[in-house]
Protein backbone atom coordinates (compact mmCIF):
# COMPACT_ATOMS: atom_id res chain seq x y z
CA UNK A 1 0.00 0.00 0.00
CA UNK A 2 3.09 2.19 1.02
CA UNK A 3 4.04 2.19 -3.01
CA UNK A 4 0.87 2.96 -4.12
CA UNK A 5 0.69 5.88 -2.05
CA UNK A 6 5.07 6.74 -2.75
CA UNK A 7 3.46 6.85 -6.55
CA UNK A 8 0.74 9.61 -5.56
CA UNK A 9 -2.28 6.86 -6.74
CA UNK A 10 -4.91 8.02 -4.61
CA UNK A 11 -7.93 6.01 -6.14
CA UNK A 12 -7.43 2.29 -5.06
CA UNK A 13 -7.98 -0.60 -3.14
CA UNK A 14 -6.63 -3.97 -2.24
CA UNK A 15 -8.86 -6.85 -2.14
CA UNK A 16 -7.71 -9.78 0.00
CA UNK A 17 -9.01 -12.67 -1.57
CA UNK A 18 -9.10 -15.89 0.35
CA UNK A 19 -10.80 -19.64 0.80
CA UNK A 20 -10.57 -19.50 4.79
CA UNK A 21 -10.93 -15.93 6.73
CA UNK A 22 -7.79 -14.16 7.82
CA UNK A 23 -9.67 -11.67 9.97
CA UNK A 24 -7.42 -8.23 8.48
CA UNK A 25 -7.95 -5.43 10.71
CA UNK A 26 -10.39 -3.07 9.18
CA UNK A 27 -8.72 -0.10 6.37
CA UNK A 28 -10.03 2.08 4.58
CA UNK A 29 -8.47 0.86 1.06
CA UNK A 30 -8.30 -2.95 2.50
CA UNK A 31 -10.93 -5.47 1.73
CA UNK A 32 -11.18 -8.91 2.51
CA UNK A 33 -13.34 -11.56 0.15
CA UNK A 34 -13.59 -15.02 1.68
CA UNK A 35 -14.34 -17.68 -1.01
CA UNK A 36 -17.61 -19.92 0.33
CA UNK A 37 -16.87 -23.30 0.03
CA UNK A 38 -20.05 -24.23 -1.72
CA UNK A 39 -19.15 -21.37 -4.56
CA UNK A 40 -19.28 -23.44 -7.92
CA UNK A 41 -18.56 -21.25 -11.08
CA UNK A 42 -20.20 -22.07 -14.28
CA UNK A 43 -17.15 -23.25 -16.09
CA UNK A 44 -16.06 -25.69 -13.34
CA UNK A 45 -12.87 -23.02 -12.78
CA UNK A 46 -10.98 -24.50 -9.59
CA UNK A 47 -8.26 -22.99 -7.28
CA UNK A 48 -7.15 -19.28 -7.75
CA UNK A 49 -9.52 -18.88 -11.18
CA UNK A 50 -12.69 -19.76 -9.10
CA UNK A 51 -11.52 -16.96 -5.96
CA UNK A 52 -11.05 -14.33 -8.64
CA UNK A 53 -14.75 -15.25 -10.54
CA UNK A 54 -16.48 -15.02 -7.26
CA UNK A 55 -15.49 -11.71 -6.96
CA UNK A 56 -16.80 -10.51 -10.30
CA UNK A 57 -20.37 -12.03 -8.70
CA UNK A 58 -23.11 -9.30 -8.84
CA UNK A 59 -23.58 -9.65 -5.37
CA UNK A 60 -19.96 -9.57 -4.80
CA UNK A 61 -18.27 -6.92 -7.24
CA UNK A 62 -17.72 -3.59 -6.04
CA UNK A 63 -16.99 -2.20 -9.50
CA UNK A 64 -17.71 0.42 -11.97
CA UNK A 65 -17.74 -0.70 -15.84
CA UNK A 66 -14.84 1.42 -16.30
CA UNK A 67 -12.45 0.51 -13.10
CA UNK A 68 -9.38 -1.92 -13.92
CA UNK A 69 -8.45 -4.92 -11.94
CA UNK A 70 -4.81 -6.17 -11.25
CA UNK A 71 -4.47 -9.44 -9.64
CA UNK A 72 -1.07 -9.91 -7.72
CA UNK A 73 0.27 -12.89 -6.14
CA UNK A 74 1.51 -12.55 -2.44
CA UNK A 75 5.08 -13.21 -3.68
CA UNK A 76 4.79 -10.41 -6.18
CA UNK A 77 6.54 -7.21 -5.20
CA UNK A 78 4.49 -3.97 -6.47
CA UNK A 79 7.19 -1.23 -7.90
CA UNK A 80 6.55 2.81 -7.91
CA UNK A 81 7.39 2.28 -11.63
CA UNK A 82 4.70 -0.50 -11.79
CA UNK A 83 2.24 2.05 -9.90
CA UNK A 84 3.02 4.96 -11.94
CA UNK A 85 1.54 3.66 -15.04
CA UNK A 86 -2.06 3.49 -13.56
CA UNK A 87 -1.89 6.82 -11.67
CA UNK A 88 -1.45 8.30 -15.13
CA UNK A 89 -4.10 6.31 -16.56
CA UNK A 90 -6.36 8.00 -13.92
CA UNK A 91 -8.61 5.44 -13.32
CA UNK A 92 -9.93 3.60 -10.18
CA UNK A 93 -7.65 0.49 -9.38
CA UNK A 94 -8.76 -3.09 -7.49
CA UNK A 95 -5.25 -4.83 -6.88
CA UNK A 96 -6.38 -8.59 -5.79
CA UNK A 97 -4.12 -10.29 -4.38
CA UNK A 98 -5.05 -14.00 -3.75
CA UNK A 99 -3.64 -15.68 -0.76
CA UNK A 100 -3.93 -19.05 0.10
CA UNK A 101 -3.48 -20.40 3.19
CA UNK A 102 -2.04 -23.90 4.05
Amino acid sequence: MRTCYDAGMENFIFEVVTDNAIHLPPQPRVREVVVPTSYRTKSGAKFKARALQYCLEDDVNILQNNDWIVHLDEETLLTTNAVSFFFFANFFILITLFIKLQ
